[in-house]
Order: structure tokens, then sequence, then C-alpha cells
């Protein structure tokens, strides 16, 4: 009759994998909810600031630009359009003109992430459109940020996996590794009469009944059942297999010593190679990301010269993808992608001859047909053994450079032109007083080569007179303060004005200069001076210009202490002279009388013309009024000798009036009316001689 065997109970569900699934799913779902926030956070932040930088486009920009369009001004607007596409995240900027005219910086995007149009428009009273501004942002910028975040992303999922192991051990521990523990301990006392005693476990939960560990109970109890029924045979076997066992492991120990040995050294080496694949995998995984995230593009050859490496970098700045290159050499993969170019034998003669080169500029365009300038940079490998392997190199975009250098130039042209077209010595001095500019006017008033003036300093260029007369104001324009001053030299007057450049935080880094020949303005100056001040016919201060020497003088009087007088000098009959013998006679008549004068007074008196015939001599220093008498008598000495007058000998006649200065008499009209009164008297006297005002103390002469 044959026993039948129970059904075996379904096993519920692992205790182990219902609880690895709950945690796991658990800090997954935290992980990925938490990966989700940050990364939603990052995409409105970098939207929100893409809008901000168009809202600043629209405030700073879109002005400017509109400016550039009324004014027609193409130069303006090229810097504010590159400002605009340097900004983060710009792909593509348009200009275009009501005219038509367009201006482009990048390639339009049709996925751009953000896009706007800024219509330009000129307000005078009204609005005038003169064009708009049309700019796109993409998101490789936000993708890229995203990428940053990878590494906090990782660590998020790895806290949360290791919250969720931290869980599964609790877990476990509460509920399989206890209870086995107290198998374990069960199934180590299973000796002798220990195996007629059943397994019961203690303390277990209500919730746990049926499960892994009642099914173990359950079969150890089965299993110690047989282990009774099994042992007695067992026994006898168990001496037999010993005696086996012992004849065995002497030959396991013979031959695993060797075996061990080379284990151990093979094991040794394999983690030595696997360190060192790690090492070349991470270096080689860095090394691919350097070169897709760099500015510059990366190849590389074999010893045919054919690329065997190209980076996407350089092959979108060819326009073509990276399998067409590879393969080729240079010069073929140039060809195929511009079959019109040029022999590009130049270019490949550094790399046949296996030399390094640096500077290879070569033209291309890229995927939308802009032309692009390229920096081509090499290096040749060798092995160990100095055998040539190939070439390693990079390739720069320096469009923008090679624009900016030409931009340069031309304006560097055109200030040049200008520049030589000012008739003034206009140049540039850095902070070590050497001139860096000059136009070319120096050459021609220095009468030397402008090599021989620019990098030179100044007081090499200046004889040591000059620069001792400018230095002065070269030190002050480097201290900050604009200086200008004039300056003689053989013989010609110059105005020479420095003005310091100064960085943003104040720093003086040179100074501009500008001189210019002012000799004619100088002397038109003079002559417009003299005009105001002197009498035109005799030379002598007129009667403007002698109130405020008369002025001056009672001044000086007044602080020295001592006497002055003023003389009143007038012609006698010069009425007749000019009826009977014309006004160019009486000019000549005034001319003579003033030189007369000029000859007859002190250094310190001053003879003055105040209409017609009318003159007037300032007296200082007077010790006494006789002194006054003096020159009364010289100059009526003077006027009487003869000269000739037409065609006939003359001897003129004078009448002087002379007042004294009263002490504290300030009142040059005063003085004069004094000295008005005392020539009446004089000629009421019969001419020819002087009388003293009221007051006076000198007597009269015939």
């Amino acid at each position: 009759m044959t026993a039948s065997v129970p059904a075996a109970p379904v096993a519920p569900s692992s205790i182990g994998a219902r609880l690895t699934r709950t945690v796991l799913a658990v800090g997954l779902l935290a992980a990925l909810v938490t990966s989700a926030l940050l990364l939603g956070q990052i995409y409105l932040q970098e939207r929100d600031a893409a809008r901000d930088r168009l809202e600043d486009f629209e405030r700073t920009s879109v002005p400017a630009l509109t400016v550039a369009l009324w004014t027609v001004d193409p130069q303006a607007a090229e810097p504010l359009l590159d400002g605009i596409a340097d900004r983060t995240g710009v792909v593509f900027v348009a200009l275009e003109s009501s005219e038509g005219e367009r201006w482009t910086r990048g390639a339009p995007d049709a996925s751009a992430w953000l896009q706007r149009r800024f219509e330009l428009i000129h307000v005078d009273g009204k609005r005038y459109p003169v064009g708009h501004l049309d700019v796109q942002i993409g998101d490789a910028h936000v993708l890229q940020r995203m990428l940053e975040q990878l590494p906090l992303i990782a660590l998020i999922v790895f806290a949360a996996m290791l919250s969720a192991a931290w869980l599964i051990a609790r877990q476990f521990r509460r509920r399989v590794a206890r209870p086995l523990e107290d198998l374990s301990r069960f199934a180590r006392g299973l000796t002798g009469d220990a195996l007629r005693t059943p397994i019961e476990l203690k303390g277990r939960h209500a919730d746990t009944a049926g499960d892994e560990i009642d099914q173990l109970v359950g079969a150890l109890n089965e299993a110690r059942s047989r282990m009774l029924s099994d042992l007695e045979q067992r026994a006898a076997q168990t001496e037999e297999l010993r005696r086996h066992q012992l004849h065995l492991e002497q030959l396991v120990s013979q031959r695993t010593g060797d075996l061990s040995e080379r284990l151990r050294q093979l094991a040794q080496a394999n983690a030595e190679l696997d360190a060192a694949s790690r090492r070349a995998e991470e270096l080689t995984g860095r090394l691919t990301d350097f070169a897709e995230i760099s500015a510059d593009g990366f190849w590389e050859t074999d010893a045919e010269l054919r690329l065997t490496l190209v980076s996407e970098t350089f092959a979108r700045m060819m326009g073509t993808e990276v399998g067409r290159m590879l393969g080729k050499t240079p010069a073929e993969a140039y060809r195929a992608r511009f079959p019109k170019a040029p022999d590009l034998g130049t270019y490949m003669a550094p790399l046949r001859a296996r030399q390094a080169f640096d500077q290879q500029r070569i033209q291309m365009r890229d995927a939308n047909g802009q032309r692009r300038w390229v920096l081509n940079q090499g290096r040749p490998v060798f092995d160990a053994g100095g055998a040539f392997r190939g070439y390693r190199g990079t390739v720069t975009d320096i469009t923008a450079r090679v624009e900016a250098e030409s931009a340069l130039k031309a304006s560097e042209e055109r200030l040049r032109t200008i520049t030589d077209s000012v008739p003034a010595l206009i140049s540039y001095i850095d902070a070590d007083r050497v001139f860096r500019f000059n136009n070319q006017v120096y050459a021609e008033w220095m009468r030397k080569p402008l090599e021989e003036i620019t990098g030179r300093r100044v007081d090499e260029v200046y004889d040591a007179e000059t620069y001792r007369l400018i230095e002065p104001h070269l030190q002050a324009a480097f201290t900050g303060a604009r200086t200008s001053f004039d300056i003689d030299l053989q013989g010609r007057v110059y105005r020479a004005t420095y003005v310091p450049h100064s960085a943003s935080d104040g720093t003086v880094l040179g100074i501009y200069g500008l001189i210019h020949d002012i000799t004619r303005l100088k002397r038109i100056e003079q002559e417009l001076r003299d005009a105001a001040t002197v009498d035109a016919l005799t030379g002598l201060p007129n009667r403007r210009h002698f109130g405020d020497l008369l002025g001056e003088a009672i001044s000086r009087s007044e602080r020295s202490g001592k006497a002055m007088a003023l003389m009143f000098l007038d012609l006698d009959r010069f009425k007749q002279v000019n009826d009977t013998l014309g006004h160019e006679a009486g000019d000549s008549l005034l001319k003579e009388l003033a030189a007369r004068l000029r000859r007859s007074v002190r250094v310190t008196d001053t003879a003055a013309r105040l209409a017609g015939d009318e003159f007037v001599v300032i007296l200082e220093g007077l010790g006494v009024a006789e002194e006054a008498a003096t020159v009364a008598d010289k100059i009526l000495a003077a006027a009487g000798e003869p000269m000739l007058l037409g065609d006939a000998e003359y001897r003129m006649s004078i009448s002087i009036g002379i007042a004294v200065r009263r002490p504290g008499e300030r009142d040059g009209e005063a003085l004069l009316r004094r000295a008005d009164t005392a020539l009446y008297a004089a000629k009421a006297a019969g001419r020819g001689c002087f009388r003293f005002a009221e007051r006076a103390a000198a007597g009269a002469t015939g």
C-alpha cells in the first residue's frame, strides 16, 4: 500500500520580496518626485531668466538699435547685436530695417525655446517704424544645467536607496534574522537526545503565521525525523569516509600549495588590470565629455594622416558629420565639403613633414552657409620607440576675432585718416610716458619720421627745454586733471591740451594730447587788445586805457605816500594847421608831438592821447611839486624844437595845465578837471607855458 504524500501548502508571497518591493518602491518614488521637483525648478528659473533677458533687451538694446536704424548707422548696431548674441541662451538675433536691410547673429531655430519680435519705433513727434528685432533663445543651456544637476539627483537616488536598504535590513532583522538565529541555535544543538525534541519558536508575531519561517520549522521537524533514521546508517559510513577524506586531504594539501600561490598572483594581476581598465574608461569618458562641451574642435590621425577621431564640434564647424570625415586626410575631408576650395598643399606640408604647427588660419562655411574662420593647430605623435603614429590637433573658431581685427583695422584707418587731416598735433601717451599714437602732422612739424616718435618716451622726442616746460602739465594730467597751456617754441605760440584717459576705477591709463599753432590767434588778440587801449595814430594809450592807468597810479600813490601829478597838454593853434596845411599835416604834427613826449617824460611817467590835440601825462613818484615843473619845462623845450612840416620849417607850441594830487584824493575825474582848469589858465597867460592848478606851490614859466 502506497502512503499518500500530503500536498504542499501554497507558499504566500515571500517576506523579503514583499519588503524589498515596498521599500524600493517608496524610495524610488521619493527620488523621482524630488528629482522632478529639482528639474522643474531649474526649468522655471531658466524660463524666468530668459524672459528677464528679453525684457532687458527691450529696455536697453531696442532704443539704441532704433536710434542706429533711424540715423542709418550700421556701425553702432553691430556691437549692440553682438552684445545680445553673447547673452546666455541666445541662439539667433536678426535686425531688419524698414528698407529691408538685415543683420543676423547665429542661426534661426524653428524649435527655439523662447522667441520674440521687438518692433523698432522712433518717436519724433510722430511714431515712425524703422524695423524690427527678432531674438530666439534656445534651451540648450537649460539642458546643460539639468545635466550639471545629475550628480545631485544621483545623490538623492542613492540616499533613497540607502534608506530603503536600512528599512529592509530592519524588517529582515525582526521578521527573518531573529527566527533564523533561534533555528540556528536549535540546529547547533541537534545532537543525541535533542533530535527527539520537536522545534518550537517563541515570540512570533501573529501576522507571520504560515510564512516561510513557519514552513521552515515544519520542514526541519520532518528532516529531524528523517535524520534520526539516517544517523545510524551514516554512522557506519562516516568512519569509512573519514579514512578516505584523510587521504584526499593529504593529496589536496600537496597540490593546493602551488595552486594557491598561482591563484593569488592571478587575482592580483586581474585586480590591477581591472583598476587600470576602470581608470582608462573614466579618463576616456572625461576626455569625451570635455571634447563635446568645449568650444574647440579636436581631431586625430593615424600614421597615414587619415582622420581616426573627429569631435562633433569640429564636424559642426565644417558643416558636415563626423562619419563623413573619418578615414580621410584633412585635405580630403575639406575638399569633400568644399569642392571648389583652392589647393591645400600649403596646409598639408607641415603634416607631411611631421612638424608641429600653431597658426593655420582656414576659411570654411558651416551647415547654415555662414562663413567661418578657424585656427588649426597640431602636434605629431611618436611612440616610445620614436616611430611616427599620427597627429593630434585642435581647431578653434576665431571668426569673431577675425571680424574684430578687421573692424579694428578699419576703425584705426579711419581714425588715422581723420587725425592726419587735422592741422594739429594729436597723440596718445601711456602711463610710462611713451607715445603710443601720433598723427602724420607730428612728422611734418618735427621734421622726422613717425617711426622715430611713436614708441619712444616724451623726454626722448622733445628737447630738454621743451620737456621742462610741458612736464608739470603732463604730471597734472596723469593725476586725473585736464590741463591746457600755451608754450612759445622757436618764435611761435602753441596751445597744448592734455585729457586723462581713466579706467572705471579712476586709474589714469594714459592721456590724449592736442597741440595746435595759435601764433596767428595770439597776434589777432594783441591787435584787438591794442585797438581797445592804444591810440591808432600816435601809438599812445587812448582815453579809455588812460582812465585805467590813472586809477592805478592814484592807488600806488596812496599806498606809497609819494606825490603824483597830472599834466593836461594842448597844441596851440592846431585848428589853423589843419585848415591851412590839411589834416595829413595835422596828423603828422600829432605823431611828432607824441614822439617828443615819449622822449621827454621819465620812465615812471605815462603819456596818453585823450582826443584831437589833447594829451595827458601821469607823473608818479614825485618828491615835491617842483619836479613836475622840471618835466613840464623839458616837454615845452622838446615841443619847441623845429620840425619839417610839408615843405616848410615849423615850430609847435603847447600849453600845459598841471594838477598835483591832494592827500586822500582818489577821484581821477576831479584831478583831470583841475588839470584842465590849469590848462585854460596857461592858454590865458599867452600859450606856450604851463600853470599849476589852485593850491599848487609851483610858479609859471614864459
